[in-house]
């Protein structure tokens, strides 16, 4: 090294999941929070699965909060599932293709409109997208909505942990 300059082990280096410089992602902490988190949601998922009668329980008494709180709570839109690669286009198309789509495959539901939930926190979480660029999560929530299924309303669903992410919209 030349007399007269300084470097950092850090200098130059950038985070490849949070896109932060002075670290990598193996010393990340926004990924050891994210990994914490994620294994905290999939043990609590597993003892709600396991609830049995309890868990019958509590759907019906979460079915009657829910029908109580119609008249105040807005629901988030309509939704509608593609059952084919064929419906893809019709469905594109549609209504429903404005106001939400579930994606089973991600590892988190995500929105960017604050006011359809019902329960909310701010979290900043950073969310890889299949681009491979890094956006962040305000907040973390529950999201009830209708969905329409062949044309036919289908009973409201309430989702939990649903990431919002105001860059989406």
């Amino acid at each position: 090294m030349a007399a007269g300059t300084t470097s950092t082990p850090s200098q130059g280096i950038r985070c490849s999941f949070c896109d932060w410089e002075g670290h990598t992602e193996a010393s990340c902490n926004f990924r050891e929070n994210a990994a914490k988190a994620q294994k905290a949601k999939t043990a609590d998922h597993r003892k709600e699965r396991r609830g049995g009668k309890k868990k019958a329980q509590t759907a019906q008494e979460a079915s009657e909060d829910v029908e109580a709180s119609a008249n105040i709570a807005e629901y988030a839109g309509k939704a509608s599932v593609a059952l084919s690669a064929s419906d893809r286009s019709s469905w594109l198309s549609s209504l429903a293709a404005a106001n939400w789509n579930t994606d089973t495959g991600a590892t988190s539901h995500m929105m960017p409109h604050r006011h359809w939930f019902t329960s909310y926190s701010p979290h900043i979480i950073p969310v890889r997208l299949a681009n491979d660029t890094i956006i962040y999560t305000a907040g973390m929530g529950s999201v009830m909505f209708e969905p329409v299924l062949g044309g036919s309303k289908a009973p409201v669903v309430v989702l939990h942990d649903v990431l919002h992410v105001p860059q989406l919209g």
